[in-house]
């Protein structure tokens, strides 16, 4: 089930951890750790609050 704010979905310029964790109903918290290492792998990037796809 994709989030309305899916990092790949045409229409949304990013989606925030507090936003991906409001729509799955978890902690914030409890993502950014994923998050980062998504950043890591160069699987998203963040621009100011908001994560990107990187394409890859």
């Amino acid at each position: 089930m994709p989030l309305r704010g899916d990092l790949h979905s045409t229409g949304a310029p990013g989606i925030t951890v507090n936003q991906i964790a409001k729509e799955l109903a978890v902690d914030a918290t409890s993502l950014y750790r994923p998050a980062h290492k998504l950043e890591q792998e160069r699987a998203i990037s963040k621009q100011g609050r908001t994560l990107q796809p990187t394409g890859r």
